[in-house]
């Protein structure tokens, strides 16, 4: 099986609780799609995937089959994970249950505005007139 490491070099994303939008751990997509069927009896299509951070918590999710946020930068989309990786691996598939939308950049805070009086008075400190 190959190494973690091999996959770091491709696009993580973050699992995201959306109760308290808090990352419950990390993860890398690998391969392409492959249909549910070839796995299970269902239909649709699977994501695979390589744990790279907190399998304790992927775990439980998969148990609960809780519904999380999976979410780069960018974008971001509901999935479900299907299949959880067995004792000592670190591949599994889940299921993207959502449509991927794109995050709404958060407007940043404004920085506090020197007045013209102000700054010329610092000006003048300087300057020592």
């Amino acid at each position: 099986m190959p190494e973690i490491n091999t996959y770091l070099d491709k696009p993580t994303f973050a699992i995201i609780d959306p109760q308290t939008n808090k990352q419950l751990g990390q993860i890398s997509l690998i391969g392409k799609p492959v249909l549910a069927s070839e796995l299970m009896s269902v239909s649709g299509s699977l994501q695979g995937f390589v744990i790279l951070d907190g399998m304790k918590n992927l775990r439980r999710i998969w148990i609960n089959q809780d519904e999380v946020i999976l979410r780069t930068e960018y974008m971001q989309s509901y999935i479900r994970i299907t299949t959880y990786p067995a004792d000592g691996e670190t591949h599994g598939y889940l299921d993207i249950v959502g449509e991927f939308e794109k995050i709404q950049a958060t407007p940043s805070k404004s920085k506090t505005r020197i007045s013209p009086q102000r700054g010329l008075a610092f000006l003048q400190s300087l300057l020592g007139t």
